[in-house]
């Protein structure tokens, strides 16, 4: 999938979940572009979403793969690709294990009341 067809189904889906169309679009370039700039000053937090804050997640995560990957996949409509690379499971483990460690830490100094 190309960047403009990932922006456009980002645009969708962040109105889907309640955004405003100009909204939707300024937090999709943002966020294919992974700058992570807001038309708010509490960024995605102040719409208080779930739904937003997952979509806003899933469409960095891809942003940040290698482009190569997602037109290998495009091309043999295969997603198998992914994981075959070297590259990709280093990028999804340091994620994986930024989350753990973050997730731990907050949770043992009690940071949010649960």
């Amino acid at each position: 999938m190309g960047d403009l067809q990932s922006a456009v189904l980002e645009v969708a889906a962040l109105m889907l979940a309640g955004m405003s169309s100009f909204d939707a679009v300024c937090h999709a370039f943002t966020t294919m572009s992974t700058g992570g700039f807001s038309t708010r000053n509490a960024s995605v937090g102040a719409y208080q979403s779930p739904a937003v804050d997952w979509i806003v997640i899933v469409f960095m995560f891809l942003a940040g793969v290698n482009f190569s990957l997602h037109f290998v996949a495009f091309r043999h409509r295969s997603i198998s690709g992914y994981w075959r690379d070297s590259e990709f499971r280093f990028y999804t483990l340091l994620l994986s294990s930024v989350i753990l460690v973050t997730v731990l830490g907050l949770y043992f100094t009690q940071t949010y009341d649960r």
